[in-house]
């Protein structure tokens, strides 16, 4: 294969690149010779394992990103029976995938009537490909939940960068 070579106008870098490239007798400003990399178009990139070429050219989009899957998990970790004073606290999980990398998560705990109690947030810290589990935990017994005798149906409110995900209702009981 034969090389080909493009003309390039270079600043402060020209001397380095002439000694790299063998052209230490040229002028050190101007016009340099640098070999170009043929047949490598954007939508193209080569592998590498570690800082060792493969040689392998794959196109960018040969990886697929995995679609967003979701479940969401309510634990009130006592009996439907249990008065509020008694109930420690509501477990509430969210299982997700395809969610990238710093994406914020957040769960609204919902009272009666729709008044939104508690909001908590946290951000993403794995990769899309992995799956992860984000764990919140209302607390009931000794809150104003029991003092206000709070019962009813409440909602935990998952959403993913401000856009709701699923909702799950549970019941506290006086």
């Amino acid at each position: 294969m034969p090389k080909t070579y493009v003309k390039s106008l270079l600043s402060w870098a020209t001397p380095l690149l002439c000694l790299q490239l063998g052209c230490a007798s040229k002028p050190h400003f101007g016009v340099v010779e640098s070999p170009v990399i043929e047949n490598l178009t954007p939508e193209y990139v080569t592998e590498t394992a570690g800082e060792q070429d493969t040689g392998v050219v794959r196109p960018f989009d040969a990886v697929e990103l995995p679609p967003l899957a979701f479940t969401a998990k309510v634990d009130t970790a006592a009996p439907q029976s249990m008065p509020l004073s008694a109930l420690d606290a509501v477990d509430v999980s969210v299982k997700l995938s395809g969610a990238f990398a710093g994406s914020k998560v957040a769960v609204e705990f919902v009272a009666p009537g729709d008044t939104v109690y508690e909001r908590r947030e946290t951000a993403l810290t794995g990769s899309v490909f992995d799956e992860q589990q984000l764990s919140f935990t209302l607390p009931v017994a000794g809150t104003l939940i029991d003092s206000a005798k709070l019962a009813g149906t409440w909602a935990a409110r998952f959403e993913l960068d401000g856009a709701e995900l699923t909702t799950q209702t549970f019941e506290l009981v006086q």
